[in-house]
This record gives C-alpha cells, structure tokens and sequence, in this order.
C-alpha cells in the first residue's frame, strides 16, 4: 500500500511539473530565439557604424565631404529600416510565446479539472 501510496504521489507530481516544464522549454526557446536576433542586429549595427566611420576617415575635399554626408542620408534609411525590421520580428516573438503560454495555462486548467472531476 505504501508503494502504491508513493507511486500515486509521484504521478501526481509529474502532471502537476509538466506545464512547468513546458514554459521551461519555452522560455529557453524564446531567449534563444531573442538572442539570435539581437547577435544579428549587433552585426549589422556594428557593421554599417564601421563603414560610415570609414567613409568618414575618407574625407579628404568637399566633394568627398557631400558624398559623405549624402551616404549619411542613406545610413539613416538603412538603420531606421532595420530597426523597424528588428521591432516586427521582436513583436511576432511575443505573440507567438503568449500563444503558446495561454495554450499551456488551458492545457493545466483542463487537465486540473479533469482531475478533480
């Protein structure tokens, strides 16, 4: 009886861990999915904020001087895209993970009444 006293407590245990564990996997998922983002948009920024400072060294006459400052309009144009790219993707990372949060929050509430029905 008391084997089957423990082995009924740890059943019991495992559904009671298992949505736990589930947002485990889903927040490691998650942070790997935001980190890979964010190592993609550090490059990118690092990137363009090298070349502009490269094309800025370059300056040597004012033609160079207004190209330069021409290629600054169009450094402008390719972060601000990038942030707005980065904010979209960062957005649907978010609304995928409070999907998938609400659909373990039923899962339990169902399995919970079920069990105690």
């Amino acid at each position: 009886m008391t084997n089957e006293y423990i082995e009924s407590l740890k059943e019991r245990a495992d559904e009671l861990l298992a949505p736990v564990q589930k947002l485990n996997q889903l927040n490691i998922s998650n942070i790997k999915k935001l980190l890979a983002l964010q190592t993609a948009s550090l490059q990118a920024y690092s990137e363009l904020g090298s070349n502009r400072l490269k094309a800025a060294f370059e300056i040597n006459d004012a033609p160079a001087l207004v190209d330069y400052l021409s290629g600054q309009v169009e450094f402008t144009k390719t972060i601000s895209e990038q942030v707005v790219s980065d904010t979209k993707i960062t957005a649907e990372f978010s609304k995928e993970y409070r999907a998938e949060v609400q659909k373990i929050a039923e899962e339990n509430v169902s399995a919970i009444s079920s069990s105690v029905a």
